[in-house]
């Protein structure tokens, strides 16, 4: 009954029965299946599946109107009781009457769109396909039907334009970058490279530079250039983060081989003692540690 309930609930809402937007699913047995709701909504579907039925039923008012509406389901075969239509028994008795009126309303739900002939089929295109539509406001005063000729003056302006805006600006060589062969590339597992045709190692790169930086006379030629005192201090101290950088490297070198020349420590023995047993044999030595050290304290 509940499935059944909850599906009528489910089709009723597809056909927006105006009804079934104030109440809940819970609601639906004891508010639109009981009393004069019952008559509303049997009255509505016999109105939504037929227009002349509609018109019919719109003279009987009452105990006339119930009379018409029974004759018609029962005409249509729906119920053959006028009891379990009204609804004047329990929900079990219904249960095969409610079934047949979901599948009523979902008959006309899938019904709902009426055919249409071929003339409204024709004004619907021409209204919508083979007149011209100008989404623009009237009060533009812009069309959309160009000519032939106003188009390529438009584009030949445009065009223009561009070519005038581009001229003032500057040309800029762009270089060329060629990647380098297969085997002058430069493989940097070797940890090398090249300037002026000579392989410098890192090592000697690192001392390189490190030297230059801590030279006096880079320290003199620092200082005459056209800058600010403050923009020589950010310059020098930039400069001796790079030299503490490259010194760092130069140590790293030459312990090198003192690294790799050192002999590693050997692991310990594994003891076979358990885990439980080393921990009781502290927790007793230290026990007597405390003895010792309580006895020592009272003698003194």
């Amino acid at each position: 009954m509940e499935n059944v309930l909850a599906k009528l609930y489910d089709a009723l809402s597809q056909l927006r029965y105006p009804e079934i937007a104030k109440i809940d699913l819970r609601d639906l047995a004891t508010v639109v299946l009981a009393g004069h709701n019952r008559i509303t909504l049997l009255t509505w579907l016999l109105s939504r599946a037929s227009p002349t039925l509609s018109t019919h039923l719109e003279k009987f008012q009452g105990q006339k109107l119930k009379e018409e509406i029974v004759k018609c389901y029962c005409q249509m075969g729906i119920v053959n009781d006028e009891s379990v239509l009204l609804g004047n028994c329990c929900m079990q008795r219904q249960l095969s009457f409610l079934k047949a009126v979901l599948l009523f309303t979902k008959s006309l739900d899938s019904t709902d769109n009426l055919p249409v002939d071929d003339s409204t089929v024709c004004e619907i295109l021409d209204e919508h396909v083979n007149k011209p539509i100008n989404i623009i406001p009237a009060t533009c005063h812009i069309s959309t039907k160009l000519t032939k000729s106003e188009v390529k003056k438009y584009l030949d302006e445009v065009g223009q334009s561009v070519t005038e805006a581009t001229s003032f600006l500057p040309v800029h060589e762009t270089s060329k970058v060629t990647a380098l062969a297969s085997e002058d590339r430069i493989d940097l597992s070797t940890a090398t490279e090249f300037e002026n045709g000579q392989m410098l190692s890192l090592e000697s790169m690192a001392a390189t530079f490190s030297t230059a930086f801590n030279s006096t006379e880079f320290v003199q030629n620092s200082k005459q250039f056209n800058a600010t005192t403050k923009e020589i201090i950010y310059i020098d101290e930039t400069i001796q983060n790079l030299c503490k950088d490259l010194n760092s490297f130069t140590q790293i070198f030459k312990s090198k081989e003192s690294i790799v020349g050192k002999k590693l420590p050997e692991c310990l023995e594994k003891s076979e003692t358990p885990l439980s047993l080393l921990i009781q044999d502290n927790v007793i030595l230290s026990e007597e540690i405390r003895k010792l050290y309580d006895q020592s304290h009272l003698a003194n």
